[in-house]
């Protein structure tokens, strides 16, 4: 584009003859160069101006340090600033039109005249020109303002009417212009190093005001006051990673107003983003500019920050991140209320403060770091003393329920305990808050090493954390409390291994909340020692209870033991053939494991016998417990049988192992079978049967490995009838019956144990007896002997006490005169023992009139007790008024 200067223009006029009023050219220049600010210049210079020719407005444009147009316009009519907007409007085509013409003006030599009404030079700035046609201008004159090394702008003279200007003035003016452009270049640069210790000064302020600060929200206070010095009607935020570097916090103050500098600042409307929104954006840049929020689409991460303070209050914005030891903490925001205003020189310099920032942040975080560590190292000691308080699992369980939630606000969590066997995790604990319905099923299921969630947790050293729904969803997992996880819309899982040394005891699975990793671990810490422990406790209080066991296993095995000495077949003494067939079926059943049944009357030797199957069996290394049904009270045959827990009924001090557990892998002698209690006899068949039982007040069944003998001297056939002995646990006993013949049944064998008993009782008395008569042998061959062998021993006992001798001569047999003339003249005749008893019950009846009951009554003569002698009554069939059946 051609561009004709005034001197190209013939028509022009000359005003060579205009002269300068009270005033030197040189000393317009001196005054030129001591101008101090911009203003005072182009005060000046339009004083000398207005004396060389006719104008209207004069600006000055100024460009940056590049040389590259920018509106910076310095003018003393504000009603030129107005036109040069474009009225009320913005900057839009008008600012872009006036860079381009500058731009244009700057690249000439000389100076330009443009006629606004049809100079072909402005064909191009159509929008700007007829901005000035309407403000009423229609000529232009414009000159360069350029240095020897730098070009600054361009100084433009509008005029309503068009006045043509002398060569002669027009060099003067161009010379003005170069002054002025020298004068403007040296105000420039003063202007920058003032700026520059300005900068520096605000800097060092800032410095020092953060070098006490001690909170997060005070950074944004002393931050706030310092950046309206800088970049006035700014607002300044600072942004801070949460605890759980999950959110990012905001703190906010709007410099334009004072008195919200004053008080505590506030945390900006509870802002908080998500870190990982922004932090892909930041992580490698030194800031973030945004010229124009309004242009950023609606989801953009910085609209929830400009839309919290209200839409529009932030129009561009310069974000800068804090970092601690190359680590996103945080960000810088300073915004402005206009667009497009930040530029280098402000980025840099934010940039500044932002290392400023970090210093103080890096300072903050550290000390709340120490904070949070002493306050949770406070909360792990309290958690340590109250589980130092355990005395066993249940007091265990109750503490770390009470105390997750009240000192960590811990919910929602699951811990697994690991097997004795080392391979699977059982069920042990959960929060107490959550429903029974959403874990009971679980509760019973262990978890082996396979599920994955378990072997995952185990193989890290630090917590693991897991989606919920991939733990639910997914197969591999196979964790039967997915359901729990499920029930309470858990969204994450953490897990930790509960570890003590170098032995895993247990598992800990959490719902993630607000908890740390780092106060995780020392919770985990702290459960593991004390679960250790208890389960340490807990074992030793079982060895101790097993050592106990095993002490009372043993006092009992030693009285057995010493009453087992010498029992064998040598002390059942008989040649007789009922003997014989006796020893043959010991024999027969001795190496088996069956049930036996000794049937006989008392005193036959049914113990003796139990005994011989015993020590014949492969059993024999260990006991045999003997039971005698009848000897003990009702309310104690269970527990003798079964044994019973500490506590588990009033006067059970400790733990006591039965008889069933004594004689495991060893015979178990029930003597007196027929007397046990038919309510007892249910437990009593069930262990049979399923060769385990319960102790009273246990929670688990304990299995046995018992061989049983009973014996009776009833007829269970006839109590089974009689419905005093059930008879499904009669056919379990009655597998191989063994009936003992009494010793009435084979006198053959009376003189072998009579001399037996003689041999056996002289050491015991220490007598000399040698022998018995022939008479007292006859006699006692005679005898009926309804006591058996029994009788029989307490007959030679007392006559060796009775012998003054070396020969029993006497036995003192009980004499067999009649009691009453209604018996047989043969009382001395053998009969059953059946008999003898019905005889004499009705005896007694008839001596004492049919009374049974109280003093003088039958029972009393007798020597039983009343139940008893009715008993007997019924099972005879006799009556009180002495009729029966025949």
């Amino acid at each position: 584009m051609m561009v004709k200067t005034i001197f190209d223009n013939p028509q022009l006029p000359d005003l060579s003859d205009l002269e300068l009023k009270d005033v030197s050219i040189p000393d317009i220049f001196n005054q030129i160069a001591a101008a101090q600010t911009k203003m005072e210049l182009i005060n000046l210079s339009e004083t000398v101006f207005r004396q060389l020719f006719y104008y209207d407005e004069f600006n000055i444009y100024l460009c940056d340090t590049s040389g590259a147009p920018i509106l910076r316009v310095f003018t003393k009519n504000v009603n030129m600033i107005m036109v040069l907007k474009g009225g009320d409007t913005d900057l839009n085509t008008s600012y872009k039109e006036i860079q381009e013409l500058t731009e244009l003006i700057i690249r000439g030599e000389r100076p330009t005249v443009f006629n606004l009404t049809n100079h072909p030079a402005l064909s191009s700035f159509e929008g700007l020109n007829q901005e000035w046609i309407k403000a009423g201008f229609n000529q232009l004159t414009a000159f360069p303002l350029k240095t020897n090394s730098a070009t600054l702008g361009a100084a433009m003279f509008y005029s309503k009417n068009m006045h043509p200007v002398g060569s002669a003035h027009f060099e003067l003016i161009a010379s003005l212009c170069s002054h002025i452009a020298i004068s403007l270049s040296n105000l420039i640069k003063d202007e920058r190093i003032a700026q520059i210790n300005f900068e520096k000064s605000i800097l060092f302020e800032i410095s020092r005001g953060l070098a006490t600060v001690k909170k997060r929200g005070d950074l944004v206070k002393v931050l706030a006051v310092k950046s309206r010095e800088l970049f006035p009607a700014s607002q300044c935020f600072i942004g801070l990673a949460s605890n759980d570097s999950a959110t990012t916090e905001f703190y906010f103050k709007n410099s334009s107003f004072e008195d919200e500098l004053v008080g505590t600042p506030e945390q900006l409307l509870n802002l908080k983003i998500i870190t990982s929104d922004w932090t892909h954006h930041l992580k490698d840049k030194k800031s973030l500019e945004f010229p124009d929020i309004c242009t950023l689409p609606q989801n953009h991460w910085f609209r929830a920050i400009q839309n919290s303070i209200g839409n529009g209050s932030v129009r561009s914005a310069v974000v800068v991140p804090l970092r601690q030891e190359r680590e996103l903490i945080g960000m810088l925001v300073i915004g402005m209320n206009r667009a497009n205003f930040f530029k280098s020189r402000e980025v840099e310099m934010i940039i500044s403060i932002a290392h400023q920032i970090n210093v103080a942040a890096d300072k903050i975080l550290i000390n709340e770091d120490i904070v949070k560590k002493e306050a949770e190292k406070s909360l792990l000691l309290s958690f340590s003393n109250q589980l130092a308080a355990a005395r066993d699992i249940n007091g265990l369980k109750f503490i770390i329920q009470q105390s997750l939630n009240r000192l960590f606000h811990a919910g929602e969590y699951i811990i697994y305990v690991r097997n004795n066997d080392k391979k699977n995790y059982h069920y042990f604990l959960h929060d107490p808050a959550i429903r029974e319905e959403t874990f009971s099923q679980f509760q019973a299921q262990d978890i082996t090493l396979k599920c994955s969630l378990i072997t995952a947790v185990l193989r890290a050293d630090n917590p693991v954390e897991f989606l919920a729904h991939e733990v639910i969803d997914n197969k591999n997992y196979s964790i039967p409390s997915g359901a729990f996880w499920n029930a309470i819309e858990a969204k994450k899982i953490l897990g930790i291994k509960l570890r003590v040394a170098d032995e895993d005891v247990g598992v800990l699975l959490i719902h993630k909340g607000c908890i740390t990793d780092r106060l995780l671990k020392g919770i985990s810490a702290q459960i593991a020692i004390a679960l250790a422990n208890a389960l340490a406790n807990e074992e030793i209080s079982r060895q101790l209870s097993e050592i106990q066991g095993y002490k009372q296993r043993l006092q009992y095995e030693n009285e057995y033991l010493h009453e087992a000495i010498g029992s064998n077949y040598s002390e059942i003494i008989g040649n007789s053939a009922a003997m014989q067939n006796t020893f043959r079926m010991v024999s027969q059943v001795s190496c088996t494991n069956s049930t036996v049944l000794l049937l006989g009357e008392t005193g036959t030797g049914k113990e003796l016998i139990a005994k011989a199957i015993h020590n014949n069996s492969q059993r024999k290394d260990n006991l045999m417990v003997r039971v005698n049904c009848a000897a003990l009270p009702a309310s104690l045959i269970e527990s003798e049988l079964f044994g019973h827990e500490k506590g588990s009924f009033t006067g059970a001090i400790d733990r006591k192992i039965g008889k069933f557990e004594l004689a495991h892998n060893g015979t178990l002698f029930l003597d007196e079978i027929g007397e046990m209690p038919v309510e007892l006899q249910v437990k009593f068949l069930r262990a049979l049967q399923e060769r385990e039982i319960e102790r009273i007040g246990g929670k688990k069944p304990v299995k046995i490995n018992v061989r049983i003998i009973a014996a009776t001297n009833r007829d269970l056939q006839k109590e089974v009838s009689d419905g005093r002995f059930r008879c499904d646990l009669f056919y379990r006993l009655n597998v191989f019956p063994i009936t003992l013949p009494p010793l009435r049944d084979r006198p053959e064998d009376v003189a072998m144990l009579a001399t037996y008993f003689v041999k056996k009782l002289n050491r015991n008395l220490g007598k000399q007896v040698t022998g018995i008569s022939a008479e007292a042998l006859q006699e006692m061959i005679a005898y009926n002997w309804p006591g058996n062998v029994r009788e029989l021993e307490h007959f030679i006992e007392r006559s060796l006490l009775l012998t003054t001798g070396n020969t029993i001569t006497n036995i003192r047999l009980p004499s067999h005169q009649r009691l009453d003339p209604i018996l047989d003249e043969n009382w001395a005749a053998l009969k059953t023992i059946e008999q003898s008893e019905r005889e004499l019950i009705i005896r007694a009846l008839k001596q004492c009139k049919g009374k049974i009951f109280g003093k003088g009554g039958a029972a009393q003569i007798l020597g039983v007790p009343s139940s008893t002698l009715n008993s007997k009554m019924r099972k005879l069939k006799i009556k009180k008024d002495l009729s029966f059946d025949r």
